[in-house]
């Protein structure tokens, strides 16, 4: 029961730090991000993007596409892509619990330590600081 407990509050606190580090960090657009930020028809609304989008796009990534249109096109800052992230994240880790509990049920440990593993993976580290993996944290959740 102890060893649980102990899971928990680092399961917690790693999902919680992954979560705030990238608006502690300063999050901005880089690399691929740019092409999300910085789209030709940045000056057009959010629904015309996503139609472009889905015309011409070989990866229709609408939610991209809503969190870029809350980043600053000069300073490449984007608030919303951490907070998109974050709640993915949160899903996610809803999800591993249901999970755990069909998996092994009554094995309390099992869900922390599945959580722990998935934020301590790159994949998930590197994801929240990204504007262009929205969809990729939330196909996961989902």
């Amino acid at each position: 029961m102890r060893v649980t407990g102990i899971l928990w509050a680092a399961a917690l606190l790693l999902v919680g730090f992954v979560m705030v580090w990238p608006t502690l960090g300063g999050m901005i657009a880089v690399n691929d991000d740019i092409k999300f930020v910085r789209v030709p028809a940045h000056g057009q609304s959010l629904a015309q993007q996503v139609g472009d989008a889905w015309r011409n796009s070989p990866s229709f990534r609408p939610l991209e596409l809503l969190v870029a249109s809350g980043c600053d096109e000069r300073s490449l800052a984007c608030p919303r892509a951490a907070w998109v992230q974050a709640a993915g994240l949160a899903l996610l880790a809803t999800a591993i619990v249901a999970m755990a509990r069909i998996v092994m049920p009554g094995e309390a440990w099992l869900a922390p330590l599945a959580i722990i593993w998935v934020t301590l993976s790159p994949g998930t580290t590197c994801a929240a600081w990204q504007v262009d993996a929205g969809s990729q944290t939330w196909s996961a959740a989902l």
